[in-house]
């Protein structure tokens, strides 16, 4: 169908069950569409209308990540959240849904290679109220300036073809239950270094708060997460046979000078794919005393 705003809004709101004017508060959604709309037109090198864009749904999708997270934590809840979710493909040029059925009867049609040059991506939409943009792989801008260090390709099957979105990093929101901030920035990072390729173990972010818990011997229940803490970062970075390395850029709390050396202490190890950096803040025990750290994650020689 049309990849249009309105169609979009329709397809979250038929996973989350929330009005929509609930869904348009959070600035995901517009941001997402006008993304995808701008990413369709540089594809194609002109401006578009929005039927000549496509989203192709795939329903009563299972989430690998969204699936563990379920199993940890949403199950158990006493509000009922649904275990199945719906990835969204986006295609920058005009689909019939006659034409696309005929291409899974043909999979060989040479129709179908044609239209693949013009998959932008997905999203995977998961049945929470609030949270709901699950794993993401989108085609990045393509624009001179830019560089994607750590991109990677990721394949799929999109209804038993095989589908194709390379030079990106899978995002996913946070979800303040099961993966808060630092659990997600070690998924991304994971992604980067290029852990999740062919890893049928590769962790969920349940997987990576749960680990983190376990290696450091948290005596406090694991969910709902409030967070990882330096010394859960470093462990749990470990245990997927990464290095880690630690640096404190607080300058006597001189913003300036600290925004600089972590620009260059970040670009000293993505330029040559060295390392995926996370950035930790944390404000510590007196508020006014705020402390930046690098974590890397380094493939070991």
């Amino acid at each position: 169908m049309t990849a249009s705003l309105n169609n979009l809004l329709n397809e979250i709101q038929s996973v989350v069950k929330r009005p929509r004017y609930e869904i348009l508060v959070k600035p995901h959604v517009n941001y997402l569409y006008h993304y995808i709309k701008s990413l369709a037109e540089e594809h194609k090198g002109r401006e578009l209308l929005e039927d000549e864009m496509t989203v192709v749904v795939e329903r009563y999708y299972v989430d690998s990540d969204y699936i563990d997270d379920y199993s940890h934590f949403h199950v158990r809840s006493f509000f009922e959240y649904g275990r199945l979710c719906v990835r969204l493909h986006f295609f920058a040029n005009d689909i019939q849904e006659r034409q696309f059925l005929s291409w899974l009867a043909d999979p060989a049609n040479p129709g179908f290679s044609a239209a693949l040059k013009d998959y932008l991506g997905f999203v995977v939409i998961r049945p929470l109220p609030k949270t709901f943009v699950g794993r993401t792989c989108l085609l990045p801008p393509k624009r001179a300036s830019l560089e994607v260090p750590f991109g990677q390709t990721y394949t799929l099957s999109l209804f038993g073809m095989t589908a194709k979105t390379g030079d990106t990093i899978a995002f996913q929101e946070q979800d303040n239950v099961v993966s808060i901030c630092a659990t997600n920035a070690l998924w991304f990072t994971f992604h980067a270094q290029g852990l999740n390729a062919g890893n049928p173990l590769f962790p969920s972010p349940a997987m990576i708060t749960k680990k983190a818990s376990e290696l450091t011997e948290v005596a406090e229940r694991i969910f709902p997460a409030v967070g990882l803490t330096p010394n859960m970062l470093a462990a749990t970075i470990k245990s997927q046979n990464l290095e880690p390395q630690i640096s404190n850029l607080n300058i006597n709390n001189d913003t300036r000078l600290t925004a600089d050396l972590l620009k260059r202490e970040s670009y000293a190890y993505m330029r040559d794919g060295v390392a995926a950096p996370i950035l930790s803040i944390s404000l510590g025990a007196d508020i006014d005393k705020l402390e930046v750290f690098i974590f890397l994650s380094i493939q070991p020689e």
